[in-house]
């Protein structure tokens, strides 16, 4: 799980040690003639502090290469990430400014409020433009453009992969998105760039992914070959069978019919129900809160100077999910003359605009059976409801840091 640094945020207000506490232990199991049920794997809290979740559809078999539908779950669904630098102009005798960091909290950057499907292509993220050091390898805010070539792969299962080019630095205004990348974490994966979100990437057994517009490919080592059509967002499988991604592209609060070829030439149907957050909370979970304790004045332009007009305002309550505070600079010589708080906005937060995602809330089988998921304030799953009335909880707890 990527812990959001504890110098960004009250640390009483975030839950994100879990406990898991299973109340009632079900397991919905079917064997591979089941046309009309689903198996979910029970949640796991693995040693990151995430919950796992997973919901295996179905798996059409096929000539070589077999097509695997199903959703996942992670709750690993909150980033904090450093926008701009900016000066906050004090008025007072005499005038001074001094500089302020302004970060933003991201939900669900690479999922659906934290799910994805099997059906997804692999999201290649970029370093920003602005992700540059200084010779010392310290992060710089100008004047630097020193960088690593490396880029982060997002893949259908949940997890994150970085890879690099070379642990060397490079000198350039500009991204290099292009050659080789190796993975690092032992995944034995390689991604060969074309630039952009294009490009090659070889799994450890042989397949590989190739990644392009308006059409991608899964290939084996065999050459047998699955399509995937960016517009309809279909897969063709290699016995030419035609199957859509069960997650829309942008989730609106509304019941979703997904319909797949079953026994006989018929369809087996399942409808998704996706919720507003007010409409999916647990019980006692409390009220929705603001994301973050500040806001931009214009959620769509990045932050600006304090006579600027875009410099970051408090909300009119202190009921966040995220607090700005004061973070002791490295220079403890160099004091500011009274504590700077480093501040924190919503991502796209306007003023007086409650977190309330759309949020999966049930999964219906063909049988009429369903999943029913419950979440808390910050849009994690804390509730399953299983068909038969067993449930698990999850309870998330304030991560205990040392911050010094």
């Amino acid at each position: 799980m990527r812990h959001i640094s504890p110098s960004l945020f009250d640390q009483s207000t975030r839950p994100f040690q879990i406990l898991a506490c299973l109340l009632l232990f079900f397991t919905c199991a079917r064997s591979q003639s089941d046309a009309t049920n689903v198996r979910f794997t029970q949640g796991e809290v693995n040693d990151s502090a995430t919950v796992a979740l997973s919901v295996p559809i179905t798996t059409f078999p096929g000539r070589g290469i077999d097509l695997p539908i199903g959703l996942s779950y992670s709750s690993t669904v909150w980033r904090i990430d450093h926008m701009k630098a900016v000066k906050n102009f004090i008025v007072a005798p005499p005038p001074y400014y001094v500089n302020q960091s302004v970060t933003e909290a991201l939900y669900a950057e690479h999922s659906k409020a934290g799910w994805k499907s099997s059906l997804d292509l692999p999201q290649i993220e970029w370093p920003k433009y602005d992700e540059i050091y200084s010779y010392r390898g310290r992060p710089a805010s100008c004047c630097w453009n020193y960088r690593i070539a490396r880029v982060t792969i997002h893949m259908p299962d949940g997890s994150t992969h970085e890879f690099r080019k070379s642990d060397h630095f490079y000198i350039s205004p500009e991204i290099d998105m292009t050659g080789t990348f190796y993975a690092v974490d032992g995944s034995r994966m390689r991604y060969d760039s074309t630039g952009g979100d294009t490009g090659t990437l070889f799994m450890p057994d042989g397949m590989r992914y190739v990644l392009g517009h308006p059409a991608s490919y899964v290939i084996d080592r065999n050459g047998n070959t699955q399509t995937y059509n960016e517009a309809t967002r279909q897969w063709t499988d290699t016995l030419g069978r035609v199957i859509a991604n069960p997650i829309p592209a942008n989730p609106q609060a509304q019941d979703y019919t997904y319909s797949i070829p079953g026994l006989s030439g018929g369809l087996r149907t399942y409808v998704f129900k996706w919720r507003n957050l007010t409409d999916s909370l647990a019980p006692n979970a409390g009220n929705l809160r603001y994301v973050a304790s500040h806001y931009l004045p214009n959620p769509t332009l990045p932050p600006t100077d304090s006579n600027g007009g875009n410099f970051p305002q408090q909300q009119t309550a202190n009921e966040s999910l995220f607090q700005s505070v004061y973070v002791p600079p490295e220079d403890e010589n160099d004091l500011p003359p009274y504590p700077v708080p480093v501040l924190v906005v919503g991502n796209a937060q306007a003023a007086g605009q409650t977190f309330n995602p759309v949020v999966l809330a049930e999964v219906v089988l063909p049988n009429g059976s369903s999943y029913r998921f419950s979440y808390n304030v910050y849009g994690e799953v804390s509730k399953v409801v299983y068909p038969t009335g067993a449930y698990e909880l999850y309870a998330y707890d304030p991560m205990i840091s040392d911050l010094d």
